[in-house]
């Protein structure tokens, strides 16, 4: 929480970029002072992951998925999509297969595009059309009438 608002503008842009490639602040890594608008940009993250109301971070996840040592369970299935040139201080597959115990038997899988962190998000990632055939698929399967075939134990 106050410890992220109160870290270094240059530190907090380091390890961002670290942790999450981005074209745009890149050519700032090792600029001092920071131009004000590179400053605001770090303030947003700050905000973000300070938050004593919103965790948001990694280590945060337990604490609010959990009860104990029982996981909090969505009862929803989960849908992970994964960068595949993630770096390791980012989201990759290893940290995301963890979310499998929060959606409470109703299903886990993962995925992965060919993008980076913040790449993903760019409507050329494929992310998109991802999606949107993965709802459609789903909702197919949803519409298929009963088998009539008997169960079998």
């Amino acid at each position: 929480g106050a410890k992220v608002a109160s870290l270094d503008d240059e530190f907090v842009l380091t390890r961002m970029l670290d942790a999450w490639p981005n074209e745009m602040l890149e050519p700032f890594r090792n600029v001092r002072p920071l131009p004000e608008p590179i400053k605001d940009s770090i303030q947003v993250v700050k905000r973000q992951y300070s938050s004593s109301v919103v965790p948001v971070g990694s280590a945060d996840a337990p604490a609010m998925c959990t009860s104990g040592d029982a996981p909090l369970c969505t009862g929803a299935r989960i849908q992970a999509i994964v960068a595949s040139r993630e770096q390791p201080a980012g989201e990759t597959a290893a940290k995301m297969a963890h979310w499998e115990r929060f959606s409470g038997g109703a299903g886990f899988s993962m995925s992965t595009l060919d993008s980076t962190h913040m790449g993903i998000m760019d409507e050329k990632s494929g992310l998109y059309d991802f999606v949107i055939n993965s709802l459609l698929e789903e909702a197919q399967l949803a519409e298929k009438p009963p088998s009539d075939e008997p169960l079998h134990a």
